[in-house]
């Protein structure tokens, strides 16, 4: 059960992250550079994406690739890059 929401949780956090993107991108005016508070607003969206990412991907390198050792290490990079 426990997998399963945690995969869940990643799940809703990246899509989420992606819609926002997406809709940042759309919003803006066709053919108009994208202004320094979306591009900002647009990066922070990144980087929540790949902390998360990093943060879902690390429990199971450890279970199905036997590298239990790095754990801690990619959780640490996770939560860095989220925030």
């Amino acid at each position: 059960m426990t997998i399963i929401l945690n995969t869940l949780g990643v799940v809703a956090v990246v899509g989420v992250a992606l819609y926002s993107g997406w809709q940042m991108i759309r919003r803006q005016k066709s053919g108009a550079p994208l202004s320094a508070f979306t591009s900002n607003l647009l990066r922070a969206n990144i980087l929540i994406l790949a902390g998360d990412l990093l943060n879902g991907a690390a429990g199971g390198l450890a279970r199905f690739l036997d590298i239990q050792s790095t754990f801690w290490i990619i959780m640490a990079f996770g939560w860095a890059i989220f925030f």
